[in-house]
């Protein structure tokens, strides 16, 4: 199974570049997937769990780093220093708890604004500019360029493709 978007266009362009020495396909749906392995639902759902919790260890993100992205989901504009506050901790030891989680509150800051700005740009026609402002980012090319470098093309094709696919 593939994402969708960037990442499963991604995907599949590496399996097409790379050839595993396995057969491979791309499934948009479980059932079609499960199909093609010759196992039944049930048996599929119980692989998924597997993954799934295979994935999750792999890619565990400590409680402390969730609880800061609820709080900046809450308020997306918290200085290190609030947030240090709001989770009972000094900002230098917010710091090392997110250095060894591989992340820094800056980018835990771009992940929510630029979540945020897939919210926007996905619900309608608001100026990029606005959206831009909205977030809090400095400047229309501050958004444009993070937005790009978040997702691989501009904000505007990222709308348009959006509302092609919907």
């Amino acid at each position: 199974l593939r994402p969708p978007a960037m990442v499963g266009a991604f995907i599949a362009g590496f399996g097409a570049v790379a050839k595993p020495p396995y057969e491979e396909r791309a499934f948009d749906g479980a059932d079609e997937a499960f199909a093609w392995l010759g196992v039944d639902c049930e048996e599929g759902i119980h692989i998924l769990d597997e993954l799934r919790t295979i994935k999750n260890a792999a890619m565990a993100t400590k409680p402390l780093v969730v609880r800061l992205r609820q709080e900046l989901k809450q308020d997306p504009t918290l200085s290190l220093a609030q947030a240090a506050r709001r989770l009972g901790l000094s900002a230098r030891t917010l710091q090392r708890v997110l250095t060894t989680s591989g992340t820094s509150f800056r980018l835990e800051v771009q992940a929510r604004q630029l979540g945020r700005a897939r919210e926007l740009l996905a619900a309608g026609d608001q100026s990029l500019t606005s959206i831009a402002n909205e977030l809090g980012f400095s400047s229309l090319q501050h958004f444009t360029t993070a937005f790009r470098r978040a997702h691989g093309e501009s904000a505007g094709a990222w709308r348009a493709r959006q509302r092609i696919s919907h």
